[in-house]
């Protein structure tokens, strides 16, 4: 029988040399990201410009503070006014009629200058305030609770509501979200239940992963690949040449409960917003338009667009338009991103102004 105190001594060399390995492994991880010879997933950690722990939305920024975001084919600045959004500062009231427009990093203008942006171009050719208050990784959801805070602070007179289906249906999905393999890295409030009786519910990872997440490189690493390897292993074989199979896309390619789940959102916002005129506007990427290009048709638009009718809300589909004025659709993206370009911005700023929304006559502004 072996003493205690041997056993004792010999756990001791063990922990000692499961933690000497790990440290090396971490310190090589490390390293090796330094070098740029592994690409480890961004975190917003130890940021002082991103606050991913806040109570309401789950992710927004820091107020007043500004960061320049680097990567291989943009280098901008991104600046936040008192609250926390990437836009100028605004008075609490207004003479003029005023826009709130809600979305995530489309809205907010990832990869791009302020000034090419949405909700900027709409400002500068129409001179009414457009009150920016995108966040990336935002969804349906999280733009309502947004406008729940902010909306009644700043007196306005119409909502835009910017939804990307790519990602938006996703960000919605409670249940997508529990099954997939990469959770991010901030927790987001999700509606569950049946259409219409919906209740909120809190997402968030465990307290160890989110531990090991935020410091351990080697950890995210790991990660990594075993996200990439489950793709890799549940991707289907490639469809034969007589029977191709389409492009996949959101503006298509989506569920009832994902449908409902954004309907759900949107009812939830127009009713905050009283009769102040509500537009959604369906933002498409590369994906969606070579799906339009194989089938010339936008299921989710039309659906949309008669599940909201009664709500008086307008569905603006930009993928018919985007698809049909421009001939070259690379120019709406990043060359290195998903986002779009100011060219795209603009295109969008062109529909809308076609759609623009106002003021109901003798209704009061609040």
């Amino acid at each position: 029988m072996v003493p205690a105190g041997t056993r004792s001594r010999r756990a001791v060399r063990i922990a000692f040399a499961i933690v000497a390995v790990a440290a090396l492994i971490e310190g090589s991880v490390r390293l090796l990201g330094k070098s740029g010879l592994l690409a480890l997933p961004m975190t917003t950690h130890g940021s002082a410009f991103w606050d991913s722990d806040h109570s309401l939305f789950g992710v927004w920024h820091q107020p007043g503070m500004s960061i320049v975001h680097r990567t291989d084919c943009f280098e901008v600045e991104y600046v936040t006014n008192s609250i926390g959004a990437r836009d100028a500062e605004r008075t609490l009231e207004s003479k003029s009629p005023r826009v709130i427009v809600l979305g995530d990093s489309f809205v907010e203008g990832w990869g791009i200058d302020a000034s090419e942006r949405l909700t900027d171009q709409l400002e500068s050719r129409t001179g009414i305030e457009h009150i920016n208050l995108g966040m990336s990784h935002f969804g349906p959801y999280q733009a309502y609770l947004a406008y729940r805070e902010f909306g009644p602070v700043y007196q306005h007179d119409a909502v835009i509501l910017a939804v990307v289906p790519v990602s938006d249906l996703s960000d919605l999905d409670y249940q997508r979200a529990r099954k997939s393999p990469g959770y991010e890295y901030r927790y987001r409030p999700y509606l569950v239940g049946r259409y219409p009786d919906y209740r909120e519910v809190d997402y968030r990872e465990g307290t160890l992963n989110r531990w090991l997440r935020r410091h351990s490189g080697a950890y995210n690493a790991m990660s990594r690949s075993l996200q990439t390897a489950r793709k890799t292993f549940a991707a289907e074989p490639p469809p034969s040449e007589t029977t191709p199979k389409p492009t996949h896309s959101f503006f298509q390619d989506y569920s009832e409960r994902q449908l409902d789940l954004l309907v759900g959102s949107i009812e939830l916002l127009a009713e905050s917003a009283g009769k102040r005129p509500v537009s959604v506007i369906l933002v498409p990427q590369m994906r969606d338009l070579i799906r339009f290009h194989e089938e010339r048709t936008s299921r989710l638009g039309k659906r949309l667009q008669e599940r909201v009718a009664d709500e008086g809300v307008v569905v603006v589909d930009l993928l018919p338009e985007f698809y049909a004025r421009r001939d070259d659709l690379t120019r709406y993206f990043l060359p290195c991103d998903i986002h779009w370009t100011g060219v795209a911005n603009e295109v969008a700023a062109d529909v809308l102004l076609e759609h623009r929304p106002s003021a109901r006559n003798g209704e009061p502004r609040r």
